[in-house]
């Protein structure tokens, strides 16, 4: 008979109030840092815009563009290849651009290519601007966690990124929620203006709109980013 001596690594309770200390304290730095919350808000605000591609991609891709499920599929791997080329190319922009900028320019990039892409009724224009959205998320990816790192003090790292985390989550989830309900508020609707006929598509109108949205978050962190290191 084989005897296996009982383990010696014995899980540990879950201590939920070192949890909440650990996301207060992470919380209280981004509030006291200047440059840290900037980011936070920048792109929490962004992502409300740009969540709405989760809610609002399909319907847009089967009511606008008529290419249905499969061609929503094409779109996707044309923002992964930009993601991959983004991801690569970031190391030799980064020595020629400072990461506030990349960072701030990356934030506009991303809602023009969100306004061009409602602009457009043609699948080889969607999947340009799909590839050029996949690189601009990749630098802004990039851009972001290099200045945390560099902003950032060891100690407190895991904090902050859990904070960014949970940011980012919450900004997803209220742009799912939000923006498939004004899509439906809009709906399908005919607007007749004197000797002008103007078609609203809810999917476009929001979408549109979160463009607009993602430009704004661009512009709010333009300013704060251009404050010395040392503050």
């Amino acid at each position: 008979m084989i005897y296996l001596p009982p383990s010696k690594n014995v899980a540990r309770k879950i201590k939920y109030h070192q949890i909440k200390e650990d996301i207060v304290e992470g919380l209280r730095f981004v509030k006291n840092n200047l440059l840290i919350r900037s980011m936070m808000m920048s792109i929490g605000i962004a992502i409300l815009g740009i969540g709405s591609i989760y809610s609002l991609g399909i319907i847009y891709c089967y009511q606008v563009l008529k290419i249905g499920r499969g061609g929503f599929g094409y779109l996707l791997s044309a923002l992964g290849v930009g993601l991959t080329l983004g991801s690569i190319s970031a190391a030799f922009v980064g020595k020629h651009f400072s990461k506030r900028g990349l960072f701030v320019v990356s934030i506009l990039t991303l809602g023009l290519a969100l306004i061009s892409f409602t602009s457009i009724s043609y699948y080889e224009s969607a999947m340009a601007v799909s590839f050029i959205a996949g690189i601009a998320l990749a630098l802004l990816t990039v851009s972001t966690y290099t200045l945390l790192h560099k902003n950032v003090e060891d100690t407190i790292m895991g904090r902050v990124f859990t904070a960014l985390e949970s940011c980012l989550r919450i900004s997803l989830l209220v742009s799912i929620a939000l923006t498939g309900a004004v899509a439906d508020v809009v709906g399908q609707r005919v607007l007749k203006l004197r000797a002008h006929t103007i078609y609203l598509n809810g999917a476009r109108v929001t979408l549109l709109m979160s463009g607009m949205v993602v430009i704004i978050a661009g512009l709010l962190a333009h300013r704060p980013l251009r404050i010395p290191d040392s503050e």
